[in-house]
């Protein structure tokens, strides 16, 4: 089952342009938010 929280990753890190950057935004870690990305 997808989880929404991985679809707001995605379009965070498309929006932002980083990982890194939309981890920040998101306040999360880069690999939870790489994560999130995989998964999808």
């Amino acid at each position: 089952m997808i989880n929404f929280e991985w679809y707001r990753s995605f379009i965070e890190v498309y929006r932002v342009g980083t990982v890194s950057g939309a981890a920040q935004v998101l306040h999360l870690t880069q690999p939870a938010v790489s994560q999130h990305v995989a998964a999808l």
